[in-house]
């Protein structure tokens, strides 16, 4: 049974970041279920997202569903024939709309008597013809509040859509999607890359990003953070601090993250903690740390979207 990897990349700007992990859960699950539900058969499944974009690769997705073996039931047996023995409108209507003449049908036994009718062979669906219509509708039923235009155009999103990676092996084009012809060629980091990246399979795609300085894996990219958040403390021996919420939020803010270690002035600790610790989070974005004993340090690690020529220079603007 002939199989290809499916992959699929919409290209975005940046998208909300405590939305992302939803999303892009929620793509990878429009995408397999829209496999599932046309009987393609597939194999693992992995989603990716970023600021920029949200994708879903599906290894082993068969190119064509198997064929389906219907039974179709007409009138009843004694309801065929009139008392001449002449086909009823019953019969010949079923059988006109089954593109069969009248003698073309066949008797079933069913639980109820013998009926009219036929049986016939469906051809599964092709994952080429209906993938296009699985995406709009993976789309569609995005978890978005409130969807937004932009430009001229009528299309309707999170964020205004650049590109559309669709794949099937190496196959590429497969309709419109957003307004958006979709193709093998995609984007990397918004500073540390330059130009169009042309994927030759869908395999490719997780490294050609990592090349153009992307972490697409979204689950990746979170255990990178925290590691770097980690070694960062440790530095200091201290401890930070790595709420779930604000891991996942930070997460959907970088796409190349680089942790930096600043400081603030030690007579800010007068004030609450938890004023600080909650100015930090909620505002910053910063993991704040800890000592031994549990209280507050005058310290703070942020994430860079980029690798800087000058990272004093990043921390002291945090700072």
């Amino acid at each position: 049974m002939a199989t290809a990897t499916l992959l699929v990349e919409l290209g975005t700007e940046e998208l909300p970041p405590k939305a992302l992990k939803p999303l892009g859960l929620a793509f990878r699950d429009g995408v397999r279920d829209g496999l599932r539900k046309r009987g393609l058969d597939h194999g693992d499944v992995r989603w990716f997202a970023t600021p920029r974009r949200l994708a879903v690769m599906i290894a082993g997705v068969q190119l064509q569903a198997p064929d389906e073996e219907l039974e179709i039931l007409g009138p009843p047996l004694e309801r065929a024939r009139d008392e001449a023995g002449d086909w009823t409108p019953a019969a010949t209507g079923f059988a006109k709309k089954q593109g069969m003449a009248p003698d073309e049908l066949q008797t079933i036994e069913t639980p109820k008597g013998p009926r009219l009718g036929c049986r016939k062979t469906e051809p599964g669906v092709t994952a080429a013809g209906c993938l296009n219509e699985i995406i709009q509708d993976s789309i569609h039923n995005l978890p978005i509040p409130k969807r937004m235009r932009w430009g001229a155009s009528r299309v309707e999103f999170v964020r205004p859509v650049h590109w559309v990676v669709a794949m099937l092996g190496e196959a590429a084009d497969f309709g419109e999607v957003l307004g958006l012809p979709t193709g093998n060629t995609t984007l990397g980091h918004r500073f540390h890359s330059e130009g169009p990246l042309v994927l030759s399979q869908p395999e490719d795609y997780e490294q050609t990003l990592a090349d153009a300085k992307v972490v697409a894996c979204f689950e990746k990219r979170q255990e990178m953070i925290r590691d770097q958040v980690d070694t960062e403390a440790s530095a200091l021996e201290a401890t930070a601090v790595i709420d779930p919420d604000l891991l996942d939020e930070v997460t959907g803010l970088e796409e190349w993250p680089v942790a930096l270690t600043g400081s603030f002035d030690p007579r800010f600790l007068e004030v609450p903690a938890e004023a600080l610790v909650s100015s930090m989070k909620e505002h910053q974005k910063y993991f704040h740390l800890v000592d031994a004993a549990g209280s507050l340090l005058p310290n703070f690690i942020t994430l860079s979207n980029i690798e800087s020529r000058d990272p004093p220079q990043v921390i002291a603007g945090n700072e």
